[in-house]
């Protein structure tokens, strides 16, 4: 500080002096003539030292600044290196916590690993235990599964079924007017609790009046020889099961292609046959008067395993009612007069199912329901179905 005050004074002196000296120097003569010559006078001298003083408080000023200047050099430098040395120092602690923050790590990870390792060791042993637990499962499921399919085989199916015949088709036209009338003929005369009249029975009241009737054998009103067509359509019935263990589309179902490529897993079917009507199994004609509705079927008619077709897929009653189940009513009989082959395929081909169901030889029985209607390729109708998922007695 005492520097820089000396500089500055130092500085405006010999701004001053040099002043001065220019102005004496103007009013001066500093030589003057003796003996011939001209010499220094006293001013002379006097203007030289203030010169020098001049020059000197100027090389004074100069050197201190120099001074001054190399001081402030100095001390920048030791600044920047004291300050370089403080970064260095706090990078040199930083590094520190760094390197033990990274070794804690390394510690804390390897803690981790093993624990990690005894875990991986505690969730493989438990992989293994689940697995283990699933495969005893599996077997339990297998074995109970095996049971339940010997303890309910499939056998002594029988069937009890009614299927709509067409009576609108005018290949049945003549038949169904004769029936029609001989029916309007003996309706005041029949009695649900009195004996049959020509064979028809009462089986169903509604309101004390006749609801429907049984057509027994041998009645006047069902098909005779001088009606062929109708003697052969209402002679039988059947239906047919087909059992598929996986879900089917229906759609493809309808193709003939596909049929004759996807076997069904098992497949049942009940006929009336042709033994004697009103047997068991024997074909049954009932007339509902009120819905006019003619149905042909049968009840507790038996199914012979000797023509079940399967490939062991469905082996019990579980299978069973876990499939999918797709139900035709086949036609078997080929007429040998192609017109009258023609006119019986046009009526069967219009049965309609209406009821189903089967009865084991334990006397469970397994009633179908939400029936689906499709046409295959032919024609002919079939459904979808599903059965009870409980057997009641």
């Amino acid at each position: 500080m005492i520097n820089e005050n000396l500089s500055i004074i130092l500085k405006y002196a010999g701004s001053i002096l040099s002043g001065f000296y220019g102005i004496y120097a103007t009013l001066t003569n500093f030589r003057a003539d003796k003996d011939g010559k001209r010499v220094l006078t006293m001013k002379g001298y006097v203007g030289i030292a203030l010169l020098f003083l001049s020059t000197m408080l100027s090389l004074s000023t100069n050197a201190i600044k120099d001074i001054q200047d190399y001081k402030d050099k100095i001390r920048a430098a030791v600044v920047e290196k004291l300050k370089a040395d403080e970064a260095r120092a706090r990078e040199h602690e930083v590094m520190e916590r760094l390197n033990r923050q990274l070794k804690l790590s390394e510690e804390t990870s390897s803690g981790l690993t093993k624990q990690l390792g005894i875990s991986t060791g505690i969730s493989d042993n438990l992989d293994q235990a689940a697995t283990s637990i699933e495969q005893n499962a599996h077997a339990t499921r297998n074995l109970l599964s095996a049971t339940d399919i010997l303890m309910h085989p499939i056998k002594d199916v029988r069937f009890t079924f009614l299927v709509k015949v067409p009576i609108n088709n005018s290949h049945l036209k003549l038949y169904m007017d004769r029936l029609k009338q001989g029916l309007r003929n003996l309706l005041p005369k029949l009695d649900p609790d009195g004996e049959d009249i020509d064979n028809i029975r009462v089986v169903a009241v509604q309101n004390k009046t006749p609801k429907s009737l049984l057509i027994l054998p041998g009645s006047s009103l069902l098909p005779n020889n001088s009606e062929p067509l109708e003697k052969t359509a209402l002679s039988y019935a059947d239906v047919e099961l087909n059992f598929y263990k996986n879900s089917i589309d229906p759609r493809e179902y309808s193709k003939k292609e596909w049929r004759s490529k996807h076997l069904p897993d098992l497949r049942i079917a009940g006929t009336t046959g042709f033994q004697e009507p009103g047997k068991d199994g024997g074909p049954v004609v009932i007339y509902d008067l009120q819905d006019h509705e003619l149905l042909l079927g049968a009840f507790e008619a038996d199914s012979n395993p000797k023509y079940w077709v399967s490939n062991g897929r469905i082996r019990g009653l579980p299978d069973l009612l876990r499939s999918q189940v797709v139900i035709r009513l086949p036609n078997f009989i080929v007429e040998r007069d192609k017109n009258a082959n023609r006119s019986l395929q046009d009526v069967r081909s219009k049965f309609e199912l209406h009821t189903l169901a089967l009865r084991m030889s334990d006397g469970r029985e397994f009633k179908a329901f939400e029936f689906r209607k499709y046409v295959d390729d032919t024609g002919f109708l079939f459904y979808t179905a599903k059965f009870s998922d409980k057997a009641t007695k």
